[in-house]
């Protein structure tokens, strides 16, 4: 016991340094049984006499029963294997074909093989996909027959996978329909933000695809032919192309000349990840020359148009700038290298002072330090009484905004989203907007702030570094999920970043003293500029009257008026600006929003679309959320014939846009999810339902005019509160049809408790007095994530729940058709249909009262 000492802390945070390893399946003793001592003497020898030039080749990853992971691999120098060693040594024989794995043993990954390519190799190869010139995807042509055989092998299985109702996790490996021919081919799933669409990786030809879940199936163990032949895509890069930006022409120029025909490719070396680089060459074009030759006229290009804009724009001298503003760090999300003109109050006057424009790409500095000497005292002292060892504080630990309902003031807006998310910096707090700036970044506090080094978390107060101007700003965390990049909000101006924790430092008391200096507003609906083409464009660097009505959530629900505010000596320059700022909206991506709603506020509404306790959208039944649906419907149904085509530059995720239903041929609203080289992944965001579409199919996406983007999502996407699957982190079948059953009615309490994302609500649910989380749990469905929150659900419902919970429970089983309660004891797979979302007709509020999810071997619920 002596001998054993307590882990410290920093070291359970780094990896395992050695793993498991196996020679297994690549060679087999000579008597088939069991390796002799003389075999593990030989191979101790070739790792010791090699250790300093040996190298590992990972080939697959086995999990073993009672062992854990193991992979399969094989070691070797520049010119020996140690498989190839032991095999002369007498002491072991390949294995050919591979055998089938032991019982205690399932494949993980596929099986890698470089089929013993070495530099200087030539092969006649098959490019099958093409990302960029350094990620282009080939098969040997010497595989074919392996290939033929392996195709064979997969129809095979497939016909038998379907049969089985088993579904796919992401990251298994597994069998995918391909859309294009139908058939189905080898892959690995990697999940995208819907429940119902995996993103497959073909790993026979590189290639990936958005694939229903539907159309993708497990690979079993016993399927060790196609579990353990290996991947026959091997991974190409061009030689000595220069890595830069993936053109298109490029990509064009190079699928044109080598895509699914025979080329000539010399393989020049192999990289750590794997990637061959090689010469490839079409008959007498050496095509990797052809791409530099591409490239370089390109770059000749770009050059040229450069310099032109360089002769033509005027930038204006430094010391002419004007620093004394209030300013948004990155005001303008979409374009930050671009700033926007800004205003400053005056204080002596109701007036705006206008400063001079400044170069885009020059940092914006700060304020000159006039009391340098009382600030840096005033700075060492906040540094000497710091305590890093305290926790950081949270955002509701700031002192309360000073506004209440029916208070009026002038006011700017620092930061716009939406007309329902914007950001107003009072007149009253500019002088503590600019002291808190040059508190935060006088040199003395700067050279001294202490680097957080602990885990951060959301809602956790920071003070954080602005890329634009390395200037620093409190901000707040809104997510921590990634290890060293973290989203956060400049608390003061509203906009929103992504920094490296090593830009992220401790605030002091000073700076805890002040509530946030802009205020969260949205604008009441009864609003004229509710309506108006621009509204961004409309509050850009003016003064404004504003009145604040009621406080709903964070967020306060505000009136303004601009007439009063007008400045005469520059209403043409304005007018100009106004005009160019319209302008500058309308090529960027529009963005759709959520109507605001009452934390903790009880609300009726009804279920439109659900695949399970994790991901449902609700629609609101109050005559507010009615009009909207009404309006929304109106707006689609009478868009022009004729729509522009979303820009290629507006292909990314959040973006909204237009498409037409597959089925109704109707308009609907959509939101992009995910974008890669093959597919473009879509929210329907007034119905709930995914889709997608290929890359080549992208000219079907129009740009959504600026009046439908004005209207919120008609329908709230939810998750429900407090409560995680009981088997395994997945739904099972049992708790989705369990909860669909019990969410498939009107007149549905909903409290919406907190906005965990853009995209869900976490939300509690009662139908008919009984809590919808509790119920999953009391029908062992589901867990409490906190015990707390379990009671808490006892007892709020207790009331409501007079009778015994699981009698309330099974009364909801008993009214299940008996085909269901055999489906529920089984693992047969559950396919949801969601009816046409806007039948011959109907408008879309009429749609979505119908809108219910039905399992096609159950009546309707």
């Amino acid at each position: 016991m002596t001998n054993l000492q307590t882990l410290p802390p920093e070291f359970n945070q780094l990896e395992g340094q050695s793993f498991r390893c196996s020679l297994y399946n690549l060679i087999e003793p000579t008597d088939g049984k069991s390796w002799s001592n003389e075999a593990s003497h030989s191979l101790k020898e070739f790792v010791f006499e090699k250790s300093v030039s040996l190298k590992c080749t990972i080939h697959a990853e086995l999990y073993v029963k009672n062992i854990g992971l193991c992979n399969v691999v094989d070691l070797h120098t520049t010119s020996e294997q140690a498989t190839t060693f032991l095999v002369k040594q007498g002491l072991a024989v390949k294995v050919q074909p591979l055998k089938p794995l032991i019982p205690t043993a399932y494949p993980v990954s596929f099986m890698y093989s470089s089929f013993g390519l070495t530099p200087g190799s030539k092969e006649k190869i098959y490019v099958t996909h093409v990302a960029s010139p350094w990620e282009i995807y080939c098969q040997l042509g010497r595989n074919g027959e392996a290939i033929e055989k392996l195709m064979e092998t997969i129809a095979k299985e497939s016909g038998e996978t379907l049969c089985s109702k088993s579904t796919v996790k992401p990251g298994s490996l597994c069998l995918a329909k391909y859309s294009e021919d139908g058939k189905w081919y080898r892959g690995i799933s990697k999940p995208v933000l819907s429940n119902e669409l995996l993103n497959v990786f073909f790993v026979d030809y590189g290639n990936k695809q958005i694939v229903e879940k539907s159309n993708v199936k497990p690979l079993e163990h016993s399927t060790t032919d196609l579990l353990m032949a290996p991947m026959q895509a091997l991974k190409c890069s061009l030689a000595n192309i220069p890595k830069g930006e993936t053109l298109a022409e490029v990509n064009t120029w190079l699928e044109n000349i080598s895509l699914n025909k025979p080329v000539q490719a010399t393989f020049m070396a192999k990289d750590k990840d794997g990637t061959f680089s090689v010469d490839m060459f079409d008959g007498d074009t050496h095509i990797n020359e052809k791409i530099r030759e591409v490239i370089a006229a390109h770059e000749v290009r770009e050059k040229g148009s450069v310099t032109d804009n360089a002769n033509t724009e005027r930038v204006p001298p430094q010391n002419q700038r004007t620093v004394r503003a209030v300013h948004d760090p990155g005001h303008n999300k979409r374009s930050p290298d671009k700033p926007e003109l800004k205003k400053v109050f005056n204080r002596d006057h109701k007036s705006f002072k206008h400063p001079e424009s400044r170069s885009p790409t020059t940092p914006r500095k700060q304020p000159e330090n006039k009391t340098a000497g009382s600030k840096k005292r005033d700075c060492e002292q906040l540094l000497q009484s710091q305590d890093c060892d305290m926790a950081l504080p949270k955002l509701d630990s700031l002192p309360e905004i000073k506004v209440k309902s029916g208070f009026t003031g002038v006011g700017f807006a620092s930061h716009v989203n939406s007309i329902n998310n914007f950001f107003i910096q009072m007149q009253e707090d500019e002088a503590n907007i600019l002291k808190m700036g040059e508190d935060l970044n006088c040199s003395s506090f700067k050279e001294k702030a202490q680097n957080v080094k602990s885990e951060l978390h959301n809602g956790d107060l920071i003070a954080a570094e602005f890329e634009e101007d390395g200037a620093l700003y409190r901000a707040v965390v809104t997510d921590a999920s990634k290890k060293r990049n973290f989203s956060i909000e400049f608390i003061d101006y509203g906009n929103v970043a992504t920094v490296d924790q090593s830009k992220v430092y401790r605030l002091t008391s000073e700076f805890l003293s002040q509530p946030r200096l802009c205020i969260p507003c949205s604008l009441v609906k009864t609003h004229s500029l509710v309506n108006h083409p621009s509204f961004e464009a409309v509050l850009k660097d003016k003064p404004f009257e504003v009145e604040f009505i009621r406080q709903t959530g964070t967020h306060w629900e505000v009136k303004m008026n601009l007439k009063e505010f007008k400045q005469s000596e520059h209403d043409t320059e304005m007018g100009k600006e106004t005009k160019e700022s319209a302008t500058e909206q309308e090529n960027q991506p529009q963005e759709l929003f959520m109507d605001p709603v009452t934390i903790g506020q009880e609300y009726s509404g009804f279920v439109a679309a659900v695949t399970n306790p994790g991901e449902f959208y609700i629609a609101l039944e109050d005559q507010d959320h009615n009009v909207i649906t009404t309006a929304v419907s109106d707006a689609l149904e009478s868009l022009p014939d004729l729509l522009s085509t979303l820009p290629d530059a507006h292909l990314i995720p959040g973006a909204a846009c237009l498409i037409r239903h597959k089925d109704t041929k109707k308009w609907c609203r959509a939101e992009i999810l995910h974008v890669d080289g093959a597919s473009v992944v879509m929210n329907l965001v007034d119905y709930g339902v995914c889709t997608h579409i290929l890359q080549e199919h992208r000219g079907k996406l129009k740009i959504l005019p600026a009046e439908l983007a004005r209207l919120p999502k008609v329908i709230y996407p939810c998750l429900l509160r407090g409560i995680k699957p009981a088997d395994d982190g997945q739904w099972s079948d049992c708790a989705v049809i369990f909860f669909q059953e019990l969410i498939c009615h009107r007149n549905l309490k909903i409290f919406f408790r907190q906005c965990i994302s853009e995209m869900q609500w976490e939300v509690d649910i009662l139908m008919d007095g009984v809590c919808l989380a509790k119920a999953l749990v009391d029908a062992d469905h589901a867990l409490y994530i906190d015990l707390m929150l379990g009671l808490r659900f006892e007892q709020e419902h207790s009331q409501n729940l007079r009778s015994s919970p699981e009698r309330q429970v099974t009364s909801h089983l008993a009214d299940t058709p008996d085909s269901v309660q055999k489906i529920m004891g089984t693992n047969d797979e559950l396919t949801v249909e969601i009816p046409e979302l806007t039948p011959e007709g109907a408008d879309l509020y009429s749609a979505m009262k119908n809108v219910h999810v039905k399992v096609p071997w159950v009546s309707d619920t």
